[in-house]
């Protein structure tokens, strides 16, 4: 059922290779298109969320078709393209309420480089917002059913601190804009879409998770945590081309000249993405919230196809080599796509060094963990601590959970775990212990005996080593 469920996942991926090709070759040129396609195709995190049952990808790649949308409709304004442009948005806006975003930025993107394109009048331009917003909402709508579309304002109970106005969460539900002369307003939104929202800000702010970066736990997160998580998650030869897209930029050596309204209405998406993702510091765990950028710089970073510095046939060498090693980069970690951390950092063996959690271990290794039992007949008994949303015992493993100090034998602990990451382990009767936080932390000095893929280390404690870690730690 599992497996079943994941191949329906794979048209968002497909759709947003297409969107990644299409609009690099409609702004910069075949080649370009190619390039941004197999960035797009052998990104080790794309790959990874693709798999997944989450709404990261989907968003991906309806956002920047609704996006591609929009600027095929500025370019060359028509009824049929505003048609386009609602209907992209509006699947867009189904996909992940973040998107939520795209809804203003219809509008400035409309007002900045509606008129340098074509030349219409402001009416025309305000038929085309109007138009394309109604569609988009219409179509956000139909997705809900229409259910208790059309509210007061006034009339939700809302439980965050943002929309109730209170200054701490409670059970009791308020409002902040009651009372108001906003009250009256009509949300053209169903109001699960904008319950939603109120329960995303709830766990915002009163999610009580560390947050981990860089080897260091406190109880908030970073505003910069995404673009930390990019530089140790990005493939550096993708981080290169870049470089070589930034470079040419500078010395006028792309061989296509987009206009600055092109890529304003490319890049401006990402970057408010970012923005609000980032603003949110109640705790930074996801470095897939942002995947809704990675199409749009994909797309950008592809022109490096089209570099060519003057009497230097070494710029096109470079732009080969660097797109073979960032495919070579992915496929080295495949299929272990979501514990992948690039070169800079030492590959995805030293991942838990830097980041923690869906980065690297999202209990996805627990199949892994049982063809290597299969193949250790020795490792018995084998204790588990397994980091997962699932009883190990789906993978047909009788199991034990480690003591919580040092003891002779086998032990298979997820990574999350043995950095001390708070979690609730299952246990083999389908219960789940409390959190367990700091009470396997002393695997960290143990020495790993082997892995399965690489969120799930495997120790083998012998005596020799056992009196060595009590002798050593004054704990024990």
């Amino acid at each position: 059922m599992l497996i079943s469920a994941r191949w329906a996942c794979i048209p968002f991926s497909l759709l947003g290779a297409w969107v990644c090709y299409r609009w690099g070759t409609e702004l910069y040129g075949v080649r370009a298109g190619l390039l941004s396609l197999l960035l797009w195709t052998f990104s080790p995190t794309v790959l990874a969320h693709g798999q997944l049952i989450t709404c990261d990808v989907a968003a991906a790649s309806f956002g920047s078709l609704a996006m591609f949308a929009l600027w095929s409709n500025i370019r060359s304004p028509s009824s049929r393209g505003m048609l386009r442009s609602g209907v992209t948005l509006g699947v867009a806006l189904l996909c992940k309420a973040t998107l939520v975003i795209l809804l203003p930025l219809v509008v400035v993107l409309w007002l900045i480089a509606g008129r340098s394109y074509t030349q219409s009048s402001w009416s025309a331009m305000g038929g085309q917002i109007v138009g394309t917003i109604v569609i988009g909402l219409f179509i956000l709508n139909l997705g809900y059913g229409f259910e208790d579309s059309g509210r007061r304002l006034g009339d939700f109970e809302f439980s965050s601190r943002m929309l109730t106005g209170n200054e701490s969460t409670t059970d009791n539900a308020a409002n902040r804009f009651e009372g108001t002369w906003m009250q009256d307003l009509v949300v053209p939104l169903p109001a699960n879409f904008v319950l939603g929202v109120d329960s995303q800000k709830i766990d915002h702010e009163t999610h009580n998770q560390p947050s981990f970066m860089h080897g260091v736990f406190r109880s908030r997160g970073w505003f910069f945590y995404y673009a930390y998580a990019a530089l140790v998650k990005v493939p550096v030869a993708t981080w290169l081309l870049g470089v070589v897209v930034a470079i040419g930029k500078l010395r006028s050596a792309c061989t296509v000249h987009s206009k600055w309204r092109d890529e304003f209405i490319l890049l401006a998406p990402a970057a408010l993405v970012l923005v609000v993702v980032s603003s949110q510091t109640r705790f930074t765990h996801h470095f897939r919230y942002v995947l809704p950028v990675f199409p749009l710089l994909f797309i950008w970073v592809g022109q490096a196809a089209c570099i060519s510095f003057k009497n230097c046939r070494v710029s096109q060498s470079a732009v080969v080599v660097l797109t073979c090693w960032s495919i070579v980069s992915c496929l080295t970690t495949y299929p272990h796509t979501l514990s992948y951390f690039n070169e800079f950092v030492g590959g995805p063996s030293k991942g838990h060094q830097y980041l923690l959690g869906s980065n690297l271990d999202w209990g996805q290794d627990l199949f892994y963990l049982k063809r290597w039992k299969d193949e250790h007949p020795e490792a018995t008994p084998l204790s588990v601590a397994y980091w997962g949303a699932v009883d190990a015992s789906f993978a047909d493993m009788r199991y034990q959970l480690p003591p919580f100090e040092p003891t002779v034998g086998w032990h298979a602990v997820s990574i999350n775990i043995v950095k001390g990451r708070p979690w609730p382990v299952p246990l083999p009767d389908g219960t789940n212990t409390n959190t367990v936080g700091e009470r396997y932390r002393y695997f960290e000095s143990l020495r790993p005996h082997a892995s399965a893929g690489y969120s799930i280390i495997i120790f083998h404690v012998g005596a020799d080593e056992l009196r060595q870690v009590i002798r050593h730690d004054s704990h024990f």
